[in-house]
């Protein structure tokens, strides 16, 4: 299982990589299904799935970290994600997120003010599902302040992740 992060030019993206200095502005988790590569993420159609390679045509890969994890690991990871198939995303938590994050940026710590179980963005997603699965240090993190960056940072550290793209 891979856990990558994407770039694109829309607005959003922009605001984000902006926000959180940051060259990447989305997160995503690659796995294996009958031989094939796909994509599960949160976007603005909510959570979905599709075949890397169409996901590919439309994002520009910044970088993919493979995880070391164990069948088990890996199954409770990916059921996870596959169980929030549908959920909707979470826009107004994205708009409490640039809460977090300005008031970060003078270093304020404030709560995300905006909390919704039942809908994502993008890491969200990630950090749960590794959550999930009890991959080691990832309690540490708050799913509703946690950027894309935050991951890579952690990712870059961690043991059990390994850069690859």
């Amino acid at each position: 299982m891979r856990i990558g992060f994407s770039s694109g030019n829309s607005l959003i993206s922009r605001a984000i990589k902006l926000a959180t200095r940051s060259k990447a502005s989305h997160s995503y988790i690659v796995f294996r299904a009958a031989g094939e590569r796909l994509v599960i993420h949160a976007n603005e159609r909510g959570v979905g799935c599709e075949h890397y390679e169409n996901f590919k045509k439309h994002a520009t890969i910044v970088a993919e970290y493979e995880l070391v994890m164990n069948d088990i690991e890996e199954h409770v990871a990916l059921s996870y994600a596959l169980k929030q198939l549908t959920k909707p995303y979470d826009f107004l938590a994205v708009i409490g997120f640039g809460w977090v994050v300005l008031n970060k940026m003078i270093g304020i710590q404030v709560k995300q003010p905006f909390r919704n179980r039942s809908a994502y963005f993008c890491s969200e997603l990630v950090i749960t599902a590794l959550q999930a699965a009890n991959f080691p240090l990832s309690h540490f993190f708050d799913r509703e302040r946690t950027s894309p960056e935050d991951i890579i940072d952690f990712l870059d550290s961690h043991v059990k992740a390994h850069l690859v793209t």
